[in-house]
């Protein structure tokens, strides 16, 4: 076995301030990623049509899935069969009805509406009460089958911990996710 050679005072002071320093930015570090992750990850949940594939609409709801992107709130629709996005011109729309709180009860404010205007897909958040344009929300299309959302938490109350929502689609027949008239998912953030 080697010497050992026993530290100084000063360098020993140095040595455990250099350790507890380290620590202090492992321990920030970790803290740091753990709030990312946090808000970046949240709760997916994806909701099944519970009804039969109706073949006589183009826009019939497969599936519908809510979750996070950063800080927003997202909300992706499946159909059954690819459709062209001019399909949802004039009375024809996708509907998002958002109601702040985890109550069963509580009230819808706000409604996302997917329509085309101006030669393309369009998605805007308004006032249920006023009608007035709250804001737009970014949309995508993955592919012909699906149409993704994406929106501030804002746009449906500042504060927000959680939401009930309810998608209606109006082309051909009304299709609704979920089907029961009464019920609405449950997003807590």
């Amino acid at each position: 076995m080697g010497k050992r050679y026993p530290l100084a005072a000063a360098e020993r002071a140095d040595w455990v301030g250099m350790k507890r320093r380290s620590l202090r930015l492992s321990l920030v570090a970790v803290a740091a990623f753990v709030s990312i992750a946090s808000v970046a990850s949240g709760d997916t949940t994806r909701v099944q049509d519970d009804l039969a594939h109706d073949t006589s609409d183009r826009v019939d709801i497969k599936w519908v899935e809510h979750g996070h992107s950063g800080r927003n709130l997202t909300h992706t629709l499946r159909t059954y069969d690819p459709w062209p996005g001019r399909l949802l011109r004039k009375d024809n729309t996708i509907q998002l009805y958002l109601a702040p709180g985890s109550s069963r009860d509580a009230e819808t404010r706000r409604v996302l509406v997917v329509g085309y205007r101006n030669g393309r897909l369009m998605a805007r958040m308004r006032d249920v009460t006023s009608s007035e344009v709250v804001g737009r929300a970014d949309l995508t299309r993955p592919d012909q089958r699906t149409v993704r959302l994406e929106f501030p938490r804002r746009f449906i109350q500042r504060g927000l911990k959680a939401y009930r929502w309810k998608v209606y689609v109006f082309q051909g027949n009304q299709d609704s996710v979920p089907s029961s008239p009464r019920d609405r998912i449950l997003h807590r953030l």
